[in-house]
């Protein structure tokens, strides 16, 4: 894969904005023997470092092309003296920016070329349009997604999705992938100079990512009860989120919390909750509750839920949102994760809230009769498979459901096998 970021706050003569300066790049590049396959949306971006210059036009193109590497990049850098790029001050406006973001993967390091680009890691106004259209792209020397890269930028450099910046806010749209990216809550909340925001937007901004995750993520990928459906609608997920972590909290991806935990991607978790088939009677035990969001999707599905977790800053965040969401039913539980929770078994539902290499068996004695039990098994290479346990007549039975890449449980890691 290829990849080009496009950058412009300065219009080139004879274009009347930097939208139109890199589009015209985009158009001229395309007709010299590369081919644009992808390109992200137009993305505003307020300068960085931070200064009073306009805002940049931003987006991520993937590209083909015969040419190797240093004949691209020389091409780019030719394009952009075409269109009245001017080198002499370092992070000065500019007409045009092409920089050569990823070459397949290449890395090297050389006086003219280094691969992949030095700072695509740090640079939000690289990333976010990146995700976009590369969700499952990893960086070459830190084997990260821009996801992961993204949750691990500290609050600031502010962007927006361009067709949001003068737009009505009824016609906020998210990502192809579901997601609308900020900058985080408290970081916008202290911008007051972002075009297009308004304080009183956010909530709006959350209920349209909602929305698209719902259409975007579960309806098409095969999660079709309503009851879950209208769980996962009810639940405002950014809250279960840290607040710097909240503008991705609806992102198609396991999310990185830190301490190797991560809350479950949407999808995974509404087709595990939905082949358990939750009843309104039932009981709940959820293993490695973390910050308590697929605990609080099963609040609203069965009568109650013990959320088990050993992590007592996501135990806290939890326990937050689901005051906020005014949910009585869930009781945090400190205690190991291997351990399940027996004072309170047999359950009819329990639910791995992450991957494990296995059940252990103190936890699959606590499923009651007749219940059921999900959890993505994962060895430590390659997918995992989603799987479905039930219990009959004292047997327990398993059933594959799905392929899912879920992140592995701290604790429940595969055992290392010995080796000749």
């Amino acid at each position: 894969m290829i990849l080009v970021g496009i950058g412009s706050n300065l219009a080139a003569p004879g274009y009347a904005s930097p939208q139109e300066t890199a589009e015209a790049a985009l158009a001229a590049l395309s007709g010299t023997g590369a081919v644009v396959r992808a390109r992200s949306s137009w993305y505003a971006s307020e300068p960085v470092p931070a200064s009073d210059q306009p805002w940049f036009i931003n987006a991520v193109v993937e590209i083909g092309t015969e040419w190797p590497a240093p004949e691209l990049l020389a091409r780019l850098l030719s394009f952009e003296a075409r269109f009245g790029r001017e080198r002499g001050v370092r992070d000065a406006a500019r007409t045009l920016d092409l920089d050569l973001l990823d070459y397949d993967g290449i890395q090297c390091s050389m006086p003219d070329l280094v691969l992949p680009h030095p700072r695509l890691q740090e640079r939000r106004f690289v990333l976010i349009p990146l995700h976009e259209i590369a969700p499952q792209w990893r960086h070459p020397r830190l084997g990260m997604t821009a996801a992961e890269l993204l949750a691990r930028l500290p609050p600031g450099q502010a962007i927006r999705r361009l067709d949001d910046v003068n737009g009505d806010a009824d016609e906020r749209r998210a990502d192809r992938n579901g997601s609308l990216w900020l900058t985080g809550v408290a970081d916008i909340n202290a911008r007051a100079s972002l075009p297009g925001i308004r304080l009183g937007d956010l909530m709006g901004v959350y209920d349209t990512a909602r929305t698209n995750m719902i259409e975007s993520q579960l309806r098409p990928n095969k999660v079709t009860d309503e009851r879950i459906i209208g769980a996962f609608s009810r639940l405002r997920r950014e809250l279960f989120a840290p607040e710097h972590l909240r503008g991705v909290a609806y992102i198609d991806e396991d999310l990185p919390l830190g301490r190797g935990r991560y809350l479950m991607e949407p999808m995974v978790a509404a087709r595990l909750l939905q082949a358990m088939m939750p009843g309104a009677k039932e009981t709940a035990l959820v293993v490695g509750a973390g910050v308590g969001y697929e605990a609080a999707i099963l609040a609203l599905l069965t009568r109650s839920v013990i959320a088990l977790e050993d992590d007592e800053q996501l135990a806290r965040l939890g326990r937050a949102a689901l005051v906020d969401h005014r949910i009585g039913s869930v009781v945090y539980v400190d205690g190991p994760l291997k351990a399940g929770h027996r004072q309170r078994a047999p359950y009819d539902l329990i639910l791995f809230a992450g991957a494990v290499a296995e059940i252990p068996s103190e936890i699959a004695a606590q499923l009651a009769e007749a219940g059921r039990m999900a959890a993505v098994l994962r060895a430590a290479q390659g997918l995992g498979r989603a799987t479905l346990t039930t219990r009959t007549g004292g047997v327990l039975a398993h059933r594959v459901i799905f392929d899912a890449a879920t992140r592995l449980l701290p604790g429940f890691v595969p055992k290392p096998a010995f080796v000749f």
